[in-house]
């Protein structure tokens, strides 16, 4: 089956982001191994990393969609077409995803990293879970980093919050 790649319009069956042409062309700048190697299995990478990318990050990008029926999570209400920051996540994610089959963006991190703080007050108790962005795999780092822009909290970590009453 063709890609179908996402032009800016809200395509109801769009599966990328991006064109393996594009994608071609960005790695022709920043060399890639993992997609240097591939060529049969891109269409595919361009696929899974563009869902990946909205399973993970669509409800933290900035915006509304353009459309009720679209298939992916950009394009955004004012957006005349797909960030150059988001199309180059998804090349980048797509060579991950070529250099190791069991990589997935969607696995959650272990707790490697994390710093934990734990205040009560009375019965209330509130224990706070900071993330370190940089933990992990570098390469998803970068991809994180590139869409940074494009999401609400931006700030590189994340943050869990348990509060629990008495």
């Amino acid at each position: 089956m063709a890609l179908i790649v996402e032009t800016g319009e809200g395509l109801p069956n769009a599966d990328s982001y991006i064109s393996i042409e594009d994608a071609d062309a960005y790695f022709a700048s920043y060399p890639n191994d993992g997609w240097d190697s591939a060529s049969a299995d891109r269409e595919f990478a361009l696929r899974r990393a563009t869902q990946e990318l909205d399973l993970v990050y669509g409800g933290q990008f900035v915006g509304t969609p353009k459309t009720t029926d679209q298939a992916l999570a950009f394009p955004r209400v004012g957006d005349e077409e797909i960030p150059t920051r988001l199309k180059r996540a998804t090349s980048e994610l797509a060579a991950l995803l070529l250099a190791d089959e069991s990589f997935s963006a969607t696995t959650v991190p272990d707790d490697e990293g994390v710093i934990e703080r734990k205040s009560k007050v009375g019965e209330l108790e509130e224990t706070v879970k900071f993330g370190a962005a940089q933990s992990g795999n570098a390469a998803l780092n970068k991809v994180r980093l590139m869409l940074g822009p494009l999401l609400y909290a931006s700030s590189g970590g994340m943050a869990q919050v348990d509060v629990v009453r008495g």
